[in-house]
């Protein structure tokens, strides 16, 4: 029962730095699961084709399609924009089991679980946000009354989805924290 409780106390106090780590490897984790979606967009924008197959594509002239393909773009790119917000709560309660299955402190695992979560949501979402608007064409921004991307309202909206975010991770690491 004494070694036992040795063991319990010796991984409550684990060293900082490997709690640390687990929070620069979650934010690791949203910084390129952000640039991933955002180089899909990107790369689709640049160089994907209108993945649907038209009844009337022997009509329509290459400006036809090639106005297609930059409508089509943006309307993914801008989509990508607004689900972004909906995947950092999601991921954030990924982050917060993981947190709550790796640090055997249940208070440290929200602690740490919510501010790496805080962390990678603002990430996240300012970097889909930035490389997605890249792939907005002059027209699209024109359709959607935009003129470019607010960096006060992307920071704004990144600090509200972060904390959102970090209360999805707090409940996940509670949840699963190691008793």
């Amino acid at each position: 029962m004494a070694r036992n409780t040795a063991n319990r106390t010796n991984q409550t106090q684990q060293s900082p730095s490997k709690h640390l780590m687990y929070m620069k490897n979650a934010v690791l984790l949203y910084t390129t699961v952000g640039l991933g979606i955002g180089l899909v967009i990107i790369l689709l924008s640049e160089f994907g084709t209108y993945p649907f197959e038209l009844t009337s594509a022997g009509e329509m002239t290459t400006s036809q399609m090639s106005d297609l393909n930059e409508q089509f773009y943006s309307t993914v790119a801008m989509f990508t924009i607004l689900i972004s917000v909906v995947l950092a709560p999601i991921l954030g309660g990924l982050t917060g089991y993981w947190a709550g299955s790796s640090i055997p402190d249940s208070n440290q695992a929200v602690i740490y679980g919510a501010v790496a979560t805080f962390l990678g949501s603002f990430v996240f979402v300012v970097l889909v946000i930035f490389l997605s608007s890249t792939a907005l064409t002059e027209e699209a921004t024109l359709i959607a009354q935009v003129e470019g991307v607010d960096f006060g309202g992307v920071i704004v909206n990144s600090i509200v989805v972060g904390i959102a975010s970090a209360v999805s991770a707090a409940g996940a690491a509670y949840g699963s924290a190691v008793k």
